[in-house]
């Protein structure tokens, strides 16, 4: 589709092994299939490994009026992911056994993962775990009230607003807040019967 792959935006926390190596191959044909990697996991288990993909729109970011990703989207990119990596796991041996794909959307405990998240992030709840701990903690949760191109700034109850560096961010994820019920019957009527929860295709493979 002739998306641009060589300005990806790197990943606050880089993936390492095996994990980098998926990523590499898997993150272009998410590109060019009009999407963006949000997330991945890689979770090797006794039997089998989870290939876990968390992608959405180009540029959605989890704006409200913002179009997300659909099933057919999801289905498509899970298709090109199964066949580019069933091909590289055959010739390199990446899985070293049994594999699951799975293709989600972020789902509304949305993660981020790269600096511009948070950007479109600020003003909403967010849950962050250091790397080093500020304010006596490793694990914040709090309202995002800003976010620049080295650090976002927290606001803590009854404290005074705390700044974290990106570099000092391992982990981090929206926090859903319930809307109270007229205004949440007012977006349920704007959106239609849009699902809140995660959408999801998956494949599995076995060798």
């Amino acid at each position: 589709m002739g998306h641009d792959t060589d300005t990806l935006e790197p990943f606050l926390v880089p993936f390492i092994g095996v994990a980098e190596d998926v990523r590499a191959i898997a993150e272009p044909v998410v590109v060019d299939e009009g999407c963006e990697l949000v997330f991945f996991q890689l979770v090797r288990g006794p039997r089998r490994t989870k290939v876990r993909f968390f992608i959405d729109t180009l540029g959605s970011h989890g704006e409200k009026d913002d179009a997300h990703v659909g099933i057919a989207d999801l289905e498509r990119v899970n298709r090109r992911l199964s066949d580019v990596l069933d091909v590289e796991d055959q010739h390199r041996g990446l899985f070293k056994g049994a594999w699951d794909l799975e293709v989600s959307s972020p789902g509304v405990d949305r993660p981020l993962a790269k600096r511009s998240h948070f950007q479109h992030a600020v003003d909403k709840k967010v849950q962050i775990k250091l790397q080093r701990a500020q304010a006596g903690k490793r694990t914040h949760t709090a309202r995002l009230t800003a976010a620049g191109d080295d650090a976002i700034e927290l606001f803590l109850d009854g404290e005074e607003p705390l700044t974290v560096s990106f570099d000092n961010i391992e982990s981090a994820h929206v926090v859903f807040e319930f809307e109270p019920a007229g205004k949440k019957k007012k977006a349920s009527e704007k959106r239609g019967k849009k699902a809140a929860n995660p959408k999801s295709t998956s494949k599995a493979r076995a060798r």
